[in-house]
């Protein structure tokens, strides 16, 4: 099971490829200001 985030906790250091193949640093995104993650790991999959 994952680790829930705790408001005020720093974010783990995770990177993610975006829709364009781009590497994307969630803690260098959120350091930037407001920053919101959208994640759906069952898109265009037949679950």
């Amino acid at each position: 099971m994952a680790e829930t985030l705790e408001l005020g906790k720093a974010l783990p250091r995770v990177e993610a490829t975006n829709h364009k193949g781009k590497v994307v640093r969630i803690h260098e995104v959120a350091a930037e200001g407001l920053a919101f993650f959208f994640f759906y790991p069952k898109a265009s999959t037949g679950g």
